[in-house]
């Protein structure tokens, strides 16, 4: 006597391509999903190396004045000089912005002086230190280093007691108690970024 035949147990054809499509379907939503995280991390890194570097030469501007100059004029000004301050002045207009100079101590605390510009150029925001030396007249700052690419302009203001914020370009007859650095940078969204300083 025969035995009556089972059918067999298991997966259609037609279930297994359903099943490898909706799997593919869900790998392809995975990987588009990884692909957002990633490109949001690398937008993310971008920008703090970009604020990081804006920290970073804004640090250094206040660091120059922290270490200023404040005794009675280092140098007696000339035609595209304006001092306001012992160890600050401010050089003539250029396209961008005004150039910043400062009079500090050399950096290796010898008791020596050095000039140092901060001034945009058409590339960004450039910071030249001159060779340091003990008397003046301070040998002229050297080409520089570029620091900020992309900035158009510099601005300066200081705040006079009694007066509040003043135009640096409208030469000061009182001594200024702080200065505003504010540094903008062009682009489809133009960028303002500024930092106050207490001046010695």
């Amino acid at each position: 006597m025969r035995r009556p035949v089972r059918s067999q147990a298991g997966f259609t054809l037609m279930e297994v391509l359903v099943a490898l499509a909706l799997m593919a379907l869900v790998s392809l939503m995975a990987w588009r999903g990884l692909a957002s995280v990633s490109h949001a991390r690398d937008r993310i890194e971008e920008q703090a190396e970009d604020t990081d570097a804006i920290v970073r030469a804004l640090g250094q501007v206040a660091r120059d004045v922290e270490l200023s100059y404040t005794g009675p004029a280092f140098e007696p000004a000339g035609q595209d000089v304006l001092a306001y301050t012992g160890g600050l002045r401010l050089l003539r207009r250029a396209a961008g912005g005004q150039t910043l100079e400062v009079l500090r101590t050399d950096p290796d605390g010898n008791g020596l002086w050095q000039r140092v510009h901060w001034q945009v150029r058409k590339d960004g925001l450039w910071r030249a230190g001159g060779p340091s030396a003990a008397r003046s007249p301070l040998p002229a700052p050297d080409g520089g280093v570029l620091l900020l690419p992309g900035v158009t302009s510099l601005a300066l203001r200081a705040w006079v007691p009694g007066a509040g914020w003043v135009d640096a370009d409208a030469g000061l007859a009182d001594s200024p108690t702080g200065l505003e650095i504010a540094v903008e940078r062009g682009g489809a969204v133009p960028q303002r970024f500024s930092r106050i300083l207490e001046l010695p």
